[in-house]
């Protein structure tokens, strides 16, 4: 079997069983699988695959038919430009999410800062800011050891053990000392809505890192409650939030003596994150 006939019958395959963009999925599994680049894919579709190569790729179409996310079947999803390290303890890092990141690099370059992350799954938030931003210290927090293990990982791979250390605690538990700036991808989404989402995301994903209570707010009223006691004066706080909940978010933070509140939409013009100053 040729490249270009496997990428055709897989395609065909992950079509039928709904998987979105079935054409490109099926280059990048195969592209993952012979770890080969871009220039492969156009110049050598005739190359012909081993009986273990073909065996190995209809594993992973079969993975991917079954709705197992992509990052799971690789173990590795990038973010901001690099290479992380996920499983199915941490959430698979989200392009919008890389909306708090560039937020930190446009209005704290050149800042020295020290930074607590709530809930830092792959630690994807807090390494990418250290990477792009020479003069931070960041303390990333939480409550899931398998997911903290995974994190820890990826401080090796990205030599960035001397600026970021991730502990556990239950939001503010162990967490002593005040910070500049805050940040946070909670869990936002309602407990009802959680049986709707797609299957890539309710049958793999942690559950933990996706539920937010009855409303989907209960982690920002926990963490905006008490941030004022862990804020330097002016500090920041920034989070991710659902697609609707930027007013709901913003009268909390109101509620609890914050300032110059911002809303920022993401590419596809939904609420995405919110950014709020300590009075």
């Amino acid at each position: 079997m040729t490249v270009k006939e496997a990428l055709e019958t897989a395609s065909r395959k992950l079509k039928e069983n709904n998987i979105e963009n079935p054409i490109n999925e099926a280059k990048y599994l195969l592209k993952y699988l012979l770890k080969k680049d871009d220039v492969f894919f156009i110049t050598d579709l005739n190359y012909e695959l081993t009986d273990e190569e073909i065996n190995e790729y209809e594993q992973l179409v079969n993975k991917r038919c079954a709705h197992v996310p992509f990052g799971y079947i690789t173990g590795i999803k990038e973010f901001m430009g690099l290479d992380f390290h996920v499983d199915r303890e941490t959430l698979i890092p989200r392009p919008e999410t890389e909306i708090i990141v560039e937020y930190m690099i446009e209005h704290f370059k050149g800042i020295t800062l020290d930074i607590l992350e709530i809930g830092v799954g792959s630690g994807c938030i807090s390494i990418s800011t250290a990477k792009y931003l020479e003069n931070v210290n960041i303390l990333g927090v939480d409550i899931n050891e398998k997911a903290l293990s995974i994190a820890n990982k990826n401080i090796e791979y990205h030599n960035v053990d001397d600026r970021v250390k991730f502990i556990r605690s239950d939001i503010y538990e162990n967490v002593e000392g005040k910070f500049d700036v805050i940040i946070s991808n909670p869990p936002y989404i309602r407990k009802d809505i959680i049986e709707t989402l797609e299957d890539d995301v309710k049958k793999y994903e942690p559950i933990l890192a996706l539920d937010g209570g009855e409303d989907g707010l209960y982690f920002y009223r926990e963490i905006i409650k008490n941030a004022s006691k862990y804020l330097n004066e002016s500090g920041h706080i920034i989070f991710e939030i659902g697609y609707d909940q930027g007013e709901q978010v913003k009268d909390l933070l109101i509620q609890n003596n914050f300032t110059n509140i911002e809303i920022i939409n993401d590419l596809a013009g939904f609420d995405r994150t919110v950014v709020g100053k300590l009075k």
